[in-house]
This record gives C-alpha cells, structure tokens and sequence, in this order.
C-alpha cells in the first residue's frame, strides 16, 4: 500500500492511496495460483501526536485478478480500507506497527475476454499486519 496525503494542524489528514495485495495459492490441479488485489480510493484519517492513527480510504472500483493457468478478474464494486496503528515518531518520518481491514465488492467477472454480470454483489474481507513507514515534508 501507498499513499500520500496532507495532515492539517489538528491532525486531521486527506489524501489518497493505492492498494495491491498479492496472495499466493495452489489451484485445483496443484500448480501455483496468484490471486492480486489493486485499487485506488481517497482517504480521510487522523494522526495524534500520542502516534495513534486512524485511517479511512473508500476505492473506487477495485478488480481482484486470479492467475491459475487462465486469468480471471474480478471487478465493477467497491470497497473500503480502515487503517489502524500507532507510530513511533522520529522527526521527518515515523514508523509503526499497523492493522489493515480490507473489505472489496464486485460485480462483474471476466474470464477469457467474456464479462459477466454477477446476479448479486461478491464481496471479500481481508486483515493485513504488517509495520508500517510515515514520511513527512
């Protein structure tokens, strides 16, 4: 995940992010399968200077492409992430540990160069732990 934003005085931040989420698995016959999960949203958080932050970013039409042999792709909803962490500040950059809840709906399915229209609304959460590197300027 990137993003980059602006933090007002009151902690406030705006900004924007990207997302891409890789996840690795064995399909049906055995052979390895990826399945990758991009998007693109804005964000609206908050920073205080205790290094508690909270983040919420709304993407705009995130596709999930799963590579198994053929390639299949995911796509047409929406979605949400909500960061939370706590970060250990250093002066111009901070670094922390930070939770990501990821939840993405689709609509859509293309396979094979054919879209279909799913009869109703799939939709996967994801948690991702991981540490997370602040700069600021």
């Amino acid at each position: 995940q990137i993003g980059l934003g602006l933090q007002l005085d009151s902690g406030l931040m705006l900004g924007g992010k990207y997302i891409q989420l890789e996840d690795g698995a064995k399909a049906d016959d055995g052979d390895k399968a990826t399945a990758t999960l991009t998007g693109t949203g804005i964000s609206l958080g908050y920073l205080h200077d205790s290094g508690f932050g909270l983040m919420g970013t709304y993407l705009f039409e995130p596709e999930k492409e799963i590579d198994a042999g053929s390639t299949a792709t995911w796509k047409g909803g929406d979605g949400n992430v909500i960061d939370i962490g706590y970060y250990f500040d250093n002066g111009d950059w901070a670094v922390g540990p930070q939770l990501s809840l990821v939840t993405a709906t689709y609509k859509k399915i293309e396979s094979d160069g054919d879209e279909t229209e799913l009869d109703s609304p799939y939709e996967e959460t994801y948690t991702y732990p991981y540490v997370s590197l602040l700069f600021f300027f």
